[in-house]
């Protein structure tokens, strides 16, 4: 067995970090507003207003698809296998391909009743229809699972062991008994909306009306953090270590939700969902109130990947940065070869 030893000195330099990103607004070739976007592997998915459907592989060359319906489609989500859009007046609609869409019943049919959001929680679809969570196995059968106790429920959460869902005057709820009951929580004060919750695998990061951003390690315990903005955010996407808020003229990042800097300000845009990549951020909207847009920007990573000629290779890489090393060789005196991935 060949060990490595470090002669001299190591310099990291991070560079095209997350904290240091630039968003590229591009065009997808629509007049509709865009509500929501949904990455599945190979393609995004974006829908919006009138029944848009949009395709790409990259998120710069966009295909119009057709969905079968002229009602407004409010978000989208893929589980690896299937997609599921929802929308005004209880529509639903699944798709295997983005491309060939199939229309589903709903129990939630009335102009007022529009679904709002759609997640997939790991083993089970999600949506919310303003105070109703219904359920279902494969996108084609729902089940109302409770009455939520609150009037306008605007987006839920699946943390692993309970439902997180929130709604108008800053009303936050849980349950781990299926909505059988729900309870209450505290640290939140005021009555703004909040429109978008998440789970981000160690955390609930919320977002609403007048720049409100509010995180929780548990559902029970809430904190209102600095969004450093008055404008309200209608959506919140990421991980547990780069998060995007979105919402009326701006664009915002954290890497904790703690922290908040802000990307993008221009009064005209209404930026309503976004999906990560694995190489990029994807969000979606309008400009001028009238015209789709799309706002795109790397998905950094934390490290590097070092491979040695002779020799072990180091435990941890990682892409999205890059190293500058000095005087680094092996005990047979050969430099390793450093591999950057994209």
């Amino acid at each position: 067995m060949i060990s490595t030893r470090i002669l001299l000195s190591v310099c990291l330099l991070a560079i095209g970090s997350f904290a240091q990103q630039s968003w590229t607004q591009r065009n997808p070739g629509t007049v509709q507003p865009l509500q929501g976007v949904a990455w599945m592997g190979t393609q995004l998915v974006a829908v919006g207003n009138r029944g848009t459907v949009l395709t790409s592989p990259d998120a710069i060359t966009w295909t119009s698809r057709s969905p079968g319906t002229s009602r407004g489609l409010l978000g989208v989500a893929w589980n690896g296998s299937l997609l599921v859009a929802v929308g005004d007046s209880g529509t639903i609609l699944t798709s295997a391909n983005g491309i060939n869409w199939t229309a589903r019943s709903s129990t939630a049919t009335a102009a007022g009743t529009s679904i709002m959001g759609v997640t997939w929680a790991g083993s089970r679809w999600v949506m919310t229809s303003f105070d109703t969570l219904r359920t279902s196995q494969d996108g084609t059968n729902w089940t109302t699972v409770k009455s939520i106790p609150t009037s306008n429920c605007y987006s839920v959460a699946w943390t692993g062991t309970q439902w997180v869902a929130e709604g108008r005057a800053s009303k936050v709820l849980r349950t781990s008994d299926n909505g059988a009951t729900w309870g209450s929580v505290s640290g939140i004060s005021g009555n703004r909306d909040l429109y978008s919750v998440m789970w981000t695998g160690s955390q609930l990061v919320a977002v609403g009306a007048s720049g409100l951003i509010l995180t929780s390690p548990d559902g029970s315990v809430w904190a209102e953090r600095n969004s450093g903005t008055t404008q309200t955010l209608y959506g919140v996407t990421g991980s547990s270590s780069q998060l995007v808020a979105m919402g009326t003229g701006v664009l915002l990042t954290s890497t904790d939700g703690i922290t908040w800097i802000q990307r993008v300000s221009t009064a005209s845009l209404l930026l309503a969902g976004g999906a990560p990549t694995g190489s990029q951020f994807v969000v979606v909207g309008s400009d001028g109130g009238n015209t789709g847009t799309v706002f795109t920007a790397p998905q950094s990573g934390t490290g590097i990947l070092l491979q040695w000629k002779t020799g072990h290779s180091p435990a941890w890489h990682s892409p999205g940065a890059y190293m500058l090393l000095k005087g680094i060789y092996s005990a047979d005196g050969r430099k390793p070869t450093l591999g950057f991935p994209r």
